[in-house]
């Protein structure tokens, strides 16, 4: 499959769903416990791959550190499971069984790019080529600081349960 499709495919879904947030038809985050455990599964899915990096190297350890790899890899897969079965709850219990199954499926993919988008930053940062420690500092702080700005803005409008059911209860109302 080319990968321009799939990524014209994700832009018109985000499209939709940003249309469908901002109109307060879609529930994305129905609570700030969904938007915590999709971050979880950001978190989880990155260790994952963090951790399985290690894999070819497995031979050369230890056998403490083999049980120590094992136990890291399968508590952060399992902790993955979870939070996905949380945000999968969530997704259906505030959207329906279709969409609420398309929102989930959205948020994966949007925790998939967004995993993949930090996972460049820190390669780009750890492969910097001058070897300055203020160089590589710059971008993480820049990254924290843009954070910390837009996150109450961000989260009141993807953590959107309340106002959904809320004009839903009105329309309801109304008829």
């Amino acid at each position: 499959m080319d990968i321009n499709l799939l990524l014209i495919v994700f832009g018109v879904l985000t499209l939709i769903v940003l249309i469908g947030v901002s109109l307060r038809k879609i529930i994305f985050f129905d609570t700030e416990k969904d938007l915590f455990s999709n971050i979880g599964i950001l978190i989880f899915i990155s260790s994952s791959i963090g951790i399985f990096s290690l894999y070819p190297d497995l031979g050369t350890y230890t056998i403490a550190q083999k049980i120590f790899f094992w136990i890291g890899l399968v508590s952060s897969i399992l902790f993955s499971l979870s939070f996905m079965a949380s945000s999968f709850r969530y997704s259906i219990q505030g959207n329906g069984i279709v969409l609420g199954l398309i929102i989930f499926i959205y948020k994966l993919l949007f925790t998939l790019v967004t995993t993949l988008l930090i996972f460049g930053k820190i390669g780009e940062i750890l492969d910097n080529k001058d070897r300055r420690t203020k160089a590589n500092r710059a971008p993480v702080l820049a990254i924290l600081i843009l954070l910390r700005i837009f996150y109450t803005p961000i989260k009141k409008f993807l953590v959107n349960g309340d106002a959904v059911r809320q004009k839903r209860l009105d329309l309801s109302l109304d008829n």
